[in-house]
């Protein structure tokens, strides 16, 4: 005797629901690794261009960029309009909080930009 046989078994359910976990196992590590580099990639764009108008500064004035106390490197760029438009501010930060800015120092002379989050480049 024959019977319509709608729906599916438990057996199939559970192939699917296996497969899937297996992709999401391999898909999410590479989605977060991607996030981060992006990231990364972005905080070193920003400080590629902070530092090209930080020598920019150092070449139209004549002097080094002096920041006081705990002024930021950002503002003091936007107040002397070497920076235009929607100004970098690091990827890591939290839209409400942000936490980490750019540090200039200078080496040997040579202005150094550094971003204060601990990322693995160290940049």
């Amino acid at each position: 005797m024959l019977r319509n046989k709608k729906g599916f078994t438990l057996m199939e359910i559970l192939v699917v629901v296996t497969i899937i976990a297996i992709l999401a196992a391999i898909a999410v590590p590479s989605y977060l690794y991607a996030v981060d580099k992006g990231r990364q990639d972005a905080c070193a764009t920003n400080i590629r261009i902070l530092l090209t108008q930080v020598e920019r500064y150092e070449l139209t004035t004549g002097q080094k960029v002096t920041l006081s106390g705990d002024e930021d490197l950002v503002a003091f760029l936007l107040a002397e309009d070497y920076l235009t438009g929607e100004p970098p501010q690091c990827p890591y930060n939290i839209e409400d909080n942000p936490t980490y800015k750019y540090v200039l120092t200078y080496v040997d002379g040579k202005a150094t930009i550094t971003c204060t989050h601990p990322n693995k480049d160290g940049k």
